[in-house]
């Protein structure tokens, strides 16, 4: 049986090969900037679809500049339906890392085809650049594979002697931004363009029949009330009372559930016996690119859902803790975030000590703040 080392357990091995990588690299030579015309570039992103959809950002600037290019992505296969329609990429390779797998709730596989099956494919393609989007060890490992000329990424998590350019990474900084820096290696002036996402048919006709039951002369609404960090959720009492809310002003709602949340979905319904409500468990980011284009608001929290919904252009509201907005990163313009109205013990004495899991601010965030929003938008 295989086995899947953590970056905790390779961490002194990555040390000492980042001490020697970094001296042998004082000998070797590498193109500049000025010279960087991408012909064939692969990104790499194989575990945060949000770390997918802040790429594309990046995409599109670089097809403005270098519209011949050939741009493809290896991606996890949950990220496939958000990239293999976009107008600017040529293909999609997927790819379930199994030592991301682990870490996981999704009803993906790790896929049977092995890392070093994976790296000859690529191979194949002959790409004369790649660029990974998060600073991993064994992703900057997959990219030195490739045999690509240049390789642009973060050495962070070690394996920074393996690129040709490695730029620093801030995990307090938005990684939209951090991926917009990726542009100073090919000598370009980094500007924000909204991203495409084009849901592909299968996805459009699945979401349409799934809402068909849904009335056209009523507000459409979809809730996610799952998906965030621990204490930084909602109660389901007050997902009951958001819903009895949205139904007394004549909206619809549409449940949304992932892998993890079936036992919320389970209490919230099991407690809720309003009409007007609708559910649907385990849509795929496909659908959900697809659903954005077809309600009129969405209400959730922190999570990869709303990171879809909101770049999809879905009006949104999105519940967040205060310390949430920095990092948060949500791409769109019809965006509205409601935040506690006050701060819970364990922040306002800015206990060392308290955790996440501590953090009771979520829970002074009021049914009543949302509704008013959500009245506003039509």
């Amino acid at each position: 049986m295989p086995v899947h080392l953590s970056l905790t357990q390779m961490k002194p091995w990555v040390r000492a090969l980042d001490s020697m990588g970094s001296w042998l690299r004082r000998f070797r030579h590498y193109p500049s900037n000025e010279h960087i015309s991408p012909k064939k570039l692969l990104f790499i992103c194989l575990d945060d679809i949000t770390e997918v959809i802040r790429l594309l950002p990046f995409l599109q600037l670089l097809g403005e500049h270098f519209p011949t290019g050939q741009y493809d992505f290896l991606v996890g296969d949950w990220s496939q339906p958000l990239v293999k329609n976009h107008p600017m990429v040529d293909s999609v390779i997927g790819f379930n890392a199994p030592w991301l797998m682990q870490h996981m709730i999704s009803p993906e596989l790790p896929s049977k085809q092995g890392f070093y099956n994976l790296v000859w494919e690529i191979r194949r393609k002959q790409y004369d650049t790649v660029v990974c989007a998060r600073p991993d060890f064994r992703m900057n490992l997959l990219s030195a594979f490739t045999g690509a000329p240049i390789r642009i990424g973060h050495g962070a998590s070690g394996g920074g002697f393996l690129l040709t350019h490695d730029l620093p990474w801030n995990p307090q900084k938005n990684s939209l931004n951090m991926h917009m820096d990726f542009a100073s290696v090919f000598n370009i002036r980094p500007y924000y363009i909204a991203p495409k996402i084009v849901p592909c048919d299968d996805d459009v006709q699945t979401t349409k029949s799934m809402i068909k039951g849904l009335s056209s002369s009523h507000p459409i609404v979809v809730v996610y009330p799952g998906g965030s960090h621990v204490g930084e959720n909602w109660s389901p009492q007050k997902y009951i009372e958001l819903i009895a809310g949205l139904n007394q002003s004549d909206k619809q709602v549409l449940l949304l559930g992932g892998p993890g949340e079936t036992d919320l979905l389970n209490t919230i319904t099991e407690d809720y016996s309003g009409a007007l409500l609708q559910i649907w468990n385990f849509p795929s980011y496909g659908e959900i690119a697809a659903l954005a284009t077809m309600i009129n608001t969405y209400i959730g929290t922190v999570s990869s859902t709303s990171q879809i919904m909101t770049a999809a252009g879905a009006p949104s509201i999105i519940l967040t803790r205060e310390s949430d907005l920095p990092s948060s990163g949500f791409i769109g313009s019809r965006i509205e975030t409601i935040n506690p109205l006050s701060c819970c013990s364990h922040c306002r004495t800015l206990n060392p000590e308290s955790t996440r899991s501590s953090c009771e601010c979520m829970s002074h965030i009021t049914v009543e703040q949302v509704l008013k929003i959500c009245c506003r938008k039509k």
